[in-house]
């Protein structure tokens, strides 16, 4: 990866689903590039099934099962197909959650959890990422701007509190947060977190400094943000990349996570990016290729 804003060479545009198990015969669309067969393994609902929340589902992360709950696993993505453009954004796992768990179950991400870190999600959807590290936290934030996703969050974070997986409340919660806003909620401070997550939250040019400076923000001294980024147009890569440098935030390929995963639809590419503040070279590899 390098800093030209120039998106992924061989990117492919074609539409996005949110991500699911992939047909036995597919094959990479790029051969240097692995395709996710399976983004979760999903077990059918539990305790009574769904609620307004969505439902509670069992995701598996190499050896790892974490609970959360989302859409209804019948639920697909439609952009205006026969006049339905329902919006599932938030509501299920997208092609950079993944990565991003695999690599917090890794050797190198337990490495980042140990010490009993203070963990915060950033647009956290599902928050797959956000309940696995906190098993590792002594507090754990998610957060997100839409209110049926804090009630989706809570019900994920009430659930895997009664499993003994989560740190007790209050250290545990789900935050409304809007990036940019001068008010943070209670329970968030500045510069008040070591690890920071975010997966699949920059779909455009706008959107890219908002997010960078939230996370600078909130980022403790000596703290990581884990980025786990899907390049789908070279505009969005170009301002993330200008908003890192701009921040003087050190963005790198994540140590152990050379491998890509693409998106066997669309043919889109997800990497897991470790930044940290850096006085010296802001930014050596941005999130394109």
């Amino acid at each position: 990866s390098t800093l030209d804003g120039g998106g992924v060479r061989g990117g492919l545009e074609g539409g996005e689903r949110p991500a699911t198990a992939a047909a036995a015969g597919d094959a990479p669309r790029q051969a240097t590039v692995s395709v996710i067969r399976i983004i979760a393994h999903v077990r059918p609902p539990m305790d009574g099934g769904a609620d307004v929340a969505g439902e509670l589902r069992d995701f598996d992360v190499g050896t790892l099962r974490v609970r959360a709950a989302c859409a209804p696993s019948s639920a697909e993505l439609h952009r205006g197909l026969g006049g339905d453009e329902t919006d599932l954004t938030g509501h299920v796992p997208w092609l950079a959650c993944m990565p991003l768990c695999e690599y917090l179950a890794s050797e190198p991400g337990r490495r980042l959890l140990a010490g009993r870190p203070r963990v915060f999600e950033l647009g956290a959807g599902v928050g797959l990422p956000g309940l696995l590290a906190g098993r590792s936290a002594s507090e754990l934030r998610l957060s997100d701007n839409q209110p049926a996703i804090i009630r989706q969050l809570n019900q994920s974070i009430a659930e895997n509190a009664r499993l003994g997986l989560l740190p007790p409340a209050p250290n545990s919660s789900a935050e409304t947060l809007f990036w940019g806003s001068v008010e943070l909620p209670k329970n968030v401070r500045e510069g008040g977190f070591d690890l920071i997550l975010a997966s699949d939250c920059v779909y455009y040019e706008g959107s890219a400094a908002l997010l960078v400076d939230t996370a600078c923000r909130l980022l403790a001294p000596n703290g990581t943000l884990l980025l786990s980024y899907t390049s789908r147009w070279r505009e969005t890569d170009r301002a993330l990349c200008y908003a890192l440098a701009s921040a003087r935030m050190h963005c790198c390929i994540a140590p152990d996570a050379q491998e890509a995963h693409i998106h066997e639809t669309s043919g889109r590419v997800a990497r897991v990016y470790t930044v940290t503040a850096n006085t010296e070279s802001p930014v050596s590899a941005a999130p394109v290729s």
